[in-house]
């Protein structure tokens, strides 16, 4: 049996960061393995000082440091929203026997003309496809429309706030060149803990220390992974998200259109994907009044965008809750890319 994490939104209490917490955050969502030496430089604050803190606010789920990298190098080549029209009855324990298909990490109950929406991530469009079956044959489920992802174009986890980061120090998803053994392996374990330290790693994975320094440094420079300090967003008081569901004006480019949508702060997840949308994206609001400003005054208001339907989350479920968005679609990693 699956063990899902579960974030109620409104049972979770808001942590406002003191200005040199905040600061600090700043650093670590720039580079998540900076070294305390170097903050303490910067910021003029005592080394002990500095891992007290940051051990404080992992302890506290703040925040987490992780790997960010595009599910390809993870070996996802075939991913997709599944959007599910359920029985209310059935709605409450729907996700968690969601969760426990593998590919899927991450259920959303919603608003709107759907109850559920859940992303997959899977080996290829058959491995896609079987779950997909398996989904759809779980009791309560009456219809569902499957969004495949032709481009997982924007990922971004910093949840831009005062003092943090701002949307010129945005960027999207890593780039796509193939990696290595080694370097998927290294991906995986700085997913778990972004932090943890070379020396470590390499005992773990029975290789040289100097091999898994140049394997991360063929991973950051090619741009392919990074390491970052994630923000809860519920902790951060942003606790209206939603998927949006987009349709693209046919004289208008997708991809232009993605890229100023990408630059809008509160968007933290977008794809570009077949189906009734052309772009399904993910905001995150401080709260009811902010999302309409967002939807209305901002994304709506971009050249291009002819529709949007908004499916606010009502629930969020997830496999492993550690590191929020960013742990998404990692259950092959754990569950060796069965189907079952």
């Amino acid at each position: 049996m699956v063990q899902t994490g579960v974030k109620h939104d409104a049972d979770v209490s808001v942590r406002e960061l003191s200005p040199g917490e905040r600061k600090a955050v700043a650093l670590l969502q720039d580079d998540g393995r900076t070294s305390f030496a170097h903050m303490s430089k910067v910021l003029e604050v005592p080394e002990p000082t500095l891992r007290r803190m940051v051990r404080r606010l992992i302890g506290e789920r703040v925040i987490a440091i992780t790997a960010v990298a595009n599910p390809r190098l993870l070996g996802l080549n075939a991913m997709a929203w599944m959007a599910v029209r359920a029985d209310w009855s059935q709605t409450q324990g729907l996700p968690a026997r969601m969760l426990e298909i593998s590919g899927v990490d991450y259920v959303a109950t919603t608003t709107g003309s759907f109850q559920l929406f859940a992303e997959i991530g899977a080996r290829d469009t058959i491995d896609l496809m079987q779950r997909i079956e398996l989904m759809r044959a779980l009791p309560g489920v009456r219809s569902t429309e499957t969004f495949v992802y032709l481009d997982l174009f924007h990922q971004e986890f910093r949840w831009v706030g005062p003092g943090l980061s701002t949307p010129a120090a945005r960027r999207g998803v890593g780039g796509t060149r193939p990696v290595g053994e080694l370097e998927q392996k290294l991906i995986l374990e700085l997913r778990r803990d972004g932090r943890k330290s070379f020396r470590k790693i390499a005992q773990d994975l029975s290789v040289s220390e100097r091999q898994v320094r140049r394997a991360y440094a063929g991973l950051t420079d090619s741009g392919a992974a990074r390491v970052i300090a994630v923000l809860n967003p519920a902790r951060m008081g942003l606790k209206s998200m939603a998927l949006l569901g987009m349709r693209v004006s046919p004289s208008v480019s997708v991809q232009r259109l993605a890229a100023a949508l990408a630059d809008e702060p509160r968007v933290d997840y977008l794809v570009i994907c077949t189906g009734r949308f052309d772009v399904l994206a993910e905001v995150a609001c401080t709260g009811p009044e902010e999302l309409a400003s967002v939807v209305e005054d901002r994304l709506g208001a971009i050249d291009g965008v002819q529709d949007i339907e908004v499916f606010s989350y009502l629930r969020l479920q997830y496999r492993d809750e550690s590191v929020w968005s960013a742990g998404r679609v990692s259950a092959l990693e754990r569950d060796g890319g069965s189907v079952a």
